[in-house]
């Protein structure tokens, strides 16, 4: 083969494969170029996965935080003695009861009243309380309240009806009167057990 086939031969390869890689610095340069370009753009995956992580971890931290602010401005329920779950809510013209059940162990046996009665007017008032046909008297002050609790115990001779039913309780004031079903409990829940009568 002499020279000018040689050259015949270089330019139909070139022919055939145009996009063959040049070679010389032109070659070195554009591997260079590609080489950068996808570090480029790898570096800019890092960064917007860690972008990603960062918006994620933030809103898991604020929503924690939420979460136990709650926790942190309000006492937990599980350590309050409270039996606002168990008794009931009524109100007549001046006269608010919460929280209202009796503690007993059956129908024919004492109950005691617990819960707080409320007067919301100026004046004293004085209530009449009627559990299973016997009434008890109770004075409550104008804009004052009774926590049955902590005062004097208003126990009747009979709760009027089993542990776990219901049992009328009528509250009579110089407004009117009023008729609501309280719950009777005992001392299975160990919150009552000392006011148990």
């Amino acid at each position: 083969m002499n020279s000018s086939d040689r050259t015949w031969t270089a330019a139909t390869s070139r022919a055939q494969h145009p996009r063959s890689p040049l070679p010389g610095p032109w070659n070195r340069a554009h591997n260079h170029a590609l080489v950068v370009a996808r570090r480029v753009g790898a570096f800019q995956a890092q960064v917007r996965t860690r972008a990603k992580s960062a918006v994620t971890i933030g809103g898991v931290v604020v929503l924690g935080m939420t979460l136990c602010g709650c926790s942190f401005t309000n006492p937990i329920g599980t350590g309050m003695k409270d039996s606002s779950s168990n008794g009931v809510h009524e109100s007549s013209g001046n006269v608010r009861l919460q929280n209202i059940l009796i503690v007993g162990e059956s129908a024919e046996e004492p109950g005691r009243v617990l819960g707080t009665i409320i007067n919301d007017g100026n004046k004293d008032l004085m209530l009449e309380i009627t559990v299973a046909g016997e009434a008890e008297r109770m004075l409550v002050r104008g804009r004052n309240s009774v926590r049955l609790e902590s005062a004097g115990p208003l126990i009747f001779e009979r709760a009027g009806a089993d542990a776990g039913s219901v049992v009328p309780m009528t509250v009579t004031h110089a407004g009117g009167s009023f008729t609501v079903l309280v719950p009777v409990l005992d001392d299975s829940l160990p919150y009552y057990a000392p006011y148990m009568p």
